[in-house]
């Protein structure tokens, strides 16, 4: 039987997987896990990475109305 590939969100939707990330980062942070990493700083810098993808496609779909 072949096995089907499951496609991980960073691969299928960059944008959704960022704010995921994010969002795991401010709960550890929130949890007070014991950790050298600024992760509350580092939720951030993720999150702009998604918000950098997703500003230029929106800006194409709009001038153009059709999909990135």
């Amino acid at each position: 039987m072949a096995k089907v590939l499951e496609r991980s969100l960073y691969e299928t939707d960059y944008y959704a997987w960022t704010r995921e990330q994010a969002a795991a980062l401010r709960s550890m942070a929130a949890a007070r896990v014991d950790t050298k990493l600024d992760l509350e700083n580092l939720a951030d810098e993720v999150e702009s990475l998604g918000g950098a993808i997703q500003t230029p496609c929106a800006a194409r779909f709009d001038a153009s109305s059709s999909i990135c």
